[in-house]
């Protein structure tokens, strides 16, 4: 009788296990760009937002919320998603100064699967991302009042977009100004393929080190070089146990 009680529970957990697993939406090395969004976070709560796609600049411009004198794009790291911790911060913080039109870029999906796929969608999605800040440009947006950020992967993504919108651009258009947080350290993974961002790459280029020689790199990339508390962990309010802040 135990052992039937027993054999029974062990078949329900696997049921319980098969439903969860079916509900759970698993990794996508395959995920297109057209899942890509811009987010337009417009205030003043954070739930206070508008999507569009990147072929959309001229609906974006059009938006009669978007009405400050200063446009940022911010780029999330590895397997983060719209509403993640650094988006809430991000966008919170913009909101609050009420000055800025603040993006987000929604790649959740792109950045999903493993961290080889991840990067190599980044390397899919920037000409993307390029051309859509090159028809802002063209519509109208001043370049001097462009700026864009980006976490981990993200700042390396960030960099890519810089370099992409000048050669795509023919050298025409250039981004005011790029600052990556604790881009990532390609000797912490053992397949890493984007490249170091370059100074040249927008007309002020700031780098932000927070775990430099951890999941971020040590490498000197841009004009002006940020090192909160000696720039390596533990920084204040970030886990102790080795993981990511």
């Amino acid at each position: 009788m135990f052992a039937e009680k027993t054999l029974m529970v062990f078949v329900l957990r696997i049921f319980l296990t098969n439903i969860l697993l079916q509900a759970i939406p698993l990794p996508d090395d395959n995920a297109d760009v057209d899942t890509v969004k811009i987010m337009f976070f417009y205030g003043p709560k954070f739930e206070n937002y508008t999507e569009y796609n990147l072929t959309d600049a001229a609906s974006l411009l059009k938006d009669p919320k978007f009405i400050h004198n200063q446009t940022h794009l911010y780029m999330t790291g590895y397997r983060t998603w719209e509403e993640s911790p650094a988006v809430i911060v991000m966008a919170e913080s913009y909101l609050k100064r009420n000055n800025t039109n603040f993006l987000n870029l929604e790649w959740g999906k792109m950045a999903a699967g493993t961290y080889i796929s991840a990067q190599i969608n980044i390397l899919k999605l920037s000409p993307y991302v390029a051309d859509f800040i090159i028809d802002l440009f063209k519509l109208g947006l001043p370049q001097d009042s462009f700026t864009m950020s980006g976490t981990s992967i993200g700042g390396r993504g960030a960099g890519l977009f810089g370099r992409d919108v000048i050669e795509r651009s023919n050298g025409t258009m250039i981004v005011s100004r790029i600052s990556p947080f604790d881009p990532s350290n390609e000797e912490a993974h053992d397949e890493f393929i984007l490249p170091d961002i370059d100074k040249s790459y927008a007309k002020f280029v700031d780098v932000h080190y927070s775990d430099a020689g951890g999941v971020g790199t040590e490498k000197l990339m841009g004009h002006v070089h940020f090192w909160p508390n000696n720039g390596t962990r533990f920084q204040p309010g970030c886990p102790s146990d080795g993981t990511e802040c």
